[in-house]
């Protein structure tokens, strides 16, 4: 979890005097940096000789202050393009894919209609370049240029996560419950990439995101544009009327040319959403984990771990793991019995479905058994007698119906991956990178300046 990792045992830690010194300092510390987030002066706060007013009112042992940090900036999603913009002139367009494979199926596919291809690797993270002419692959939010000089690269998931500053990482001077009051700061996954998008944007005229169509898509959409609008052409918040964001549910060559050709805007509400669910996320998870840490950690001195995480996805998920885990040690093996008929006739042979399934009573299914092998006199088998011939069954009724079998609908990727799991046994990773493999095929040929593969 976040933070320092606790002592092997929580017992007398905050009874020595030093240890209260500091967490009175790191009191004053957080209140400040919270009055800084409000916009108040250190005067407003409470200090040693001027201690806080007391009421009536029982004090209550916590408060959530409320956390008002600086407002994020609100794009006007409707703003067009400047009229006029890149006319007779080639501008830069960015393509920016959620992964690697993405952003490569992406080129593919847009390189089919262009030429100059190249593909060269920066820190790591593929590059494909290519150009383009108004007539072979034209740009609908720009249709002036004269051509096109396209950049096609990805980032690895999310650019950044959310974690506490670092006056709230000590497990000793904060209480857990201080955390939910606390701010958040936004902390980059990989350096390399935050470097990367900020020098294959600069000076870029337009950009286009290539995001899974989701919560998390948009909100990466949004991480991206915080490193990207700074240093486009004519750079800021007003750039904004120059990123398009691509719609596609597949990475094939018509789907990604069908999303380059009907380009709409990012959704900044849904990235709000996410921003929401990761304070929370953080929040709760980190305030438990220490909670249950240090509750556990006082009471059972041979404890192992040390640290007892939680989290709101974790700890259900691992409810589920250990409900299924006793309803597997607790399953008690009953035998049942069921029949099995098959009717040979006209060289074909016909299993039929007994209606009733299983059944738990021997008896039931032994005289159906019996009643099935009898003869025409009603009698059973005698197994002293020479062998007769096999019973005859009777069609007793025929029942024809028409079947009009649709197309099959698409799957989404949850949907994709549950199958995969329940009727292959393939799991997540295996699953997604068979579909991105074999999404694209060899055609084979291709010019000396353009891309031999192309998405099928």
């Amino acid at each position: 979890m976040h933070g320092n990792k606790p002592p092997p045992l929580a017992s007398n830690r905050l009874t020595l005097e030093n240890d209260k010194k500091r967490a009175r300092e790191a009191q004053t510390e957080r209140a400040l940096t919270a009055a800084a987030a409000r916009g108040e002066s250190k005067d407003s706060l409470p200090t040693p000789s001027q201690p806080p007013t007391t009421s009536s009112q029982p004090r209550q042992r916590f408060s959530v202050v409320p956390k008002p940090q600086t407002p994020a900036q609100i794009y006007d999603a409707a703003a067009p393009p400047p009229p006029g913009y890149g006319a007779g002139q080639t501008i830069k367009i960015l393509h920016v894919a959620e992964k690697p494979s993405i952003g490569a199926s992406v080129a593919k596919a847009l390189v089919s209609r262009s030429n100059n291809y190249t593909e060269f690797k920066t820190i790591g993270t593929p590059v494909h370049e290519f150009e383009s002419t108004a007539q072979s692959l034209p740009f609908h939010p720009c249709p002036h240029a004269a051509s096109h000089h396209h950049t096609v690269t990805s980032v690895t998931g999310h650019v950044f996560n959310v974690d506490f500053p670092e006056s709230f990482q000590s497990w000793d001077a904060v209480d857990p419950l201080e955390l939910y009051g606390a701010p958040v700061t936004r902390k980059p996954c990989k350096s390399s990439i935050v470097k990367h998008l900020a020098t294959v944007a600069r000076n870029v005229d337009f950009i286009v995101l290539w995001m899974d169509c989701d919560r998390e898509g948009e909100n990466i959409n949004f991480e991206v544009l915080d490193i990207c609008l700074p240093v486009m052409n004519q750079g800021g918040a007003q750039a904004f009327a120059r990123v398009f964001r691509a719609h596609f549910s597949a990475i094939m060559e018509s789907d990604i040319l069908k999303a380059y050709t009907a380009l709409g805007k990012p959704d900044q509400h849904q990235s709000h959403a996410v921003d929401a669910r990761q304070e929370l996320d953080l929040k709760v998870g980190v305030s438990f984990s220490r909670f249950q840490t240090r509750f556990f950690q006082g009471r059972y001195g041979d404890l192992q771990a040390s640290v007892l995480s939680y989290g709101p996805c974790q700890t259900p998920t691992l409810g589920f793991v250990v409900q299924r885990y006793l309803d597997i040690q607790t399953f008690k093996p009953e035998p049942f019995w069921a029949l099995d008929l098959a009717v040979s006739g006209g060289g074909r042979l016909c299993r039929c479905v007994w209606d009733y399934g299983r059944s738990f009573n021997k008896s039931l299914a032994e005289s159906l058994h019996r009643t099935a092998l009898a003869d025409d006199s009603g009698a059973a088998p005698n197994p002293n007698c020479p062998p007769t011939p096999p019973p005859i069954a009777v069609v007793s009724r025929v029942v024809t119906r028409e079947k009009l079998q649709g197309r099959p609908t698409p799957m989404n990727t949850v949907a994709y991956l549950k199958a995969c799991s329940k009727g292959l046994g393939i799991g997540p990773h295996q699953a997604m990178q068979v579909s991105h493999t074999h999404a694209c095929v060899n055609k084979g040929g291709g010019g000396a300046n353009k891309s031999p593969h192309t998405c099928m």
